[in-house]
């Protein structure tokens, strides 16, 4: 019995640490977020998206035009960050820049 109460004290244990630590990742993602959106806002104005933008194409091949573009420079800016995190990040935006 005292086994069982030992064993289970760890295992909560361990969650709280393994909590603590995603909880501290959490925010620094949020601060990356917040960084590379505001670096796109600055870097990838409307002229800059239109001028990759071929308008003997069609908007879908367009799209992978544009999304190579900002990737390309994402990835020169931010070189440490996840691939895909940034293909996520510039995806909205262009979505966003598409809405307005």
């Amino acid at each position: 019995m005292i086994g069982v109460f030992t064993l289970f004290g760890v295992i909560g244990a361990s969650t709280l640490m393994k909590a603590k630590s995603i909880k501290k990742n959490i925010g620094e993602e949020e601060k990356a977020t917040i960084a590379i959106r505001d670096w796109m806002t600055v870097h990838f104005s409307g002229d800059f998206i239109e001028s990759c933008n071929d308008s003997d194409l069609p908007e879908d091949e367009n799209y992978f035009i544009v999304m190579e573009q900002l990737m390309a420079k994402l990835t020169e800016a931010f070189p440490d960050a996840n691939t895909s995190y940034l293909e996520q990040l510039a995806d909205q935006f262009y979505s966003d820049y598409l809405e307005n």
